[in-house]
């Protein structure tokens, strides 16, 4: 159990990064925690068909704000301490996370006119979620760190979030664009590993030998090939593996939320329901309406 305590205490201390502080809220990089599993919790019930998936989220929020509570009244020390507004903010947080997903599922399922399709499909959300959140974990656990004062931000290196973050959902938009030309699976996916593959070390030559920008957060820093990616082997494993490390979250995550039915909301049905009558009876008197 002791080590289990080091390991997470080890592992999430960047999570606790202050982002901003006034006198109601208190936003840490684990608020972004809160608004994903919000989110996603709010998807799960959804999924599951839970009647009041609202209600169930807010008391479900509630529940883990209390078990903390307790995890450090039992002196495990697990998370650090948190004030009354840090845990005023985890909740409306995840209850943020929660109509984030409401809103892009509703407006993926939507269209403008016949035929058309939202600017932002199912496909397009799933693979920005995926591709966050893989750079977002990767990134606040490696801890980053250059020589070039420019690159480095205090705690997370949201610089870096950003680039990871859009460098894997364009790998899995040629993954797509690939599978969509019919090819299989895995020649889609092999294809994609390719062509990240020339465009890493393309960037990693040009950052390492051309600006001379170096990361110098871990020692024993070995290059992979070529004298390029320089890192340690935990970094070399996550660089080699991000084609299949995206394309597997999207597919899981994909098929995931397409399988998500949204409630219509019960005043419309209700009004449906209530109106429909009152059309009718227009209809029938009025004077465009064709005689039997």
């Amino acid at each position: 159990m002791k080590d289990l305590v080091e390991w997470i205490v080890g592992n999430s201390g960047w999570l606790y990064g202050r982002v901003h502080e006034n006198r109601v809220f208190f936003l840490d990089w684990w608020s972004f925690a809160h608004l994903w599993s919000g989110g996603m919790a709010y998807a799960l019930l959804l999924r599951r068909g839970v009647r009041s998936p609202w209600l169930v989220l807010a008391a479900g929020l509630f529940a883990y704000e209390v078990g903390e509570i307790l995890i450090r009244y039992l002196a495990l020390d697990i998370f650090q301490p948190e004030t009354l507004k840090d845990q005023f903010t985890d909740l409306w947080v995840g209850m943020l996370g929660g109509v984030i997903v409401h809103h892009a599922l509703r407006h993926a399922r939507r269209n403008h006119r016949p035929g058309a399709t939202p600017p932002f499909t199912l496909e397009t959300q799933v693979a920005i979620l995926c591709a966050l959140t893989i750079a977002f974990l990767w990134v606040g656990n490696y801890g980053y760190q250059y020589n070039v004062g420019l690159f480095n931000t205090r705690g997370l290196n949201y610089y870096l979030v950003l680039s990871w973050g859009a460098g894997m959902f364009l790998v899995i938009r040629v993954y797509l664009a690939l599978l969509r030309r019919r090819n299989p699976w895995y020649l889609a996916l092999a294809g994609t590993w390719v062509v990240y593959l020339v465009a890493l070390f393309a960037v990693e030559y040009l950052t390492y030998h051309v600006l001379e920008v170096r990361e110098i957060s871990k020692p024993g820093r070995t290059a992979l090939l070529f004298d390029t990616i320089h890192g340690t082997s935990a970094l070399h494993w996550f660089y080699l593996t991000i084609p299949s490390t995206a394309v597997g979250c999207f597919t899981f995550m994909h098929r995931f939320f397409a399988g998500i039915e949204l409630p219509e909301p019960r005043w419309r049905a209700a009004a449906a329901v209530e109106l429909r009558p009152i059309i009718k009876g227009i209809l029938k008197r009025s004077p465009l309406t064709p005689d039997p």
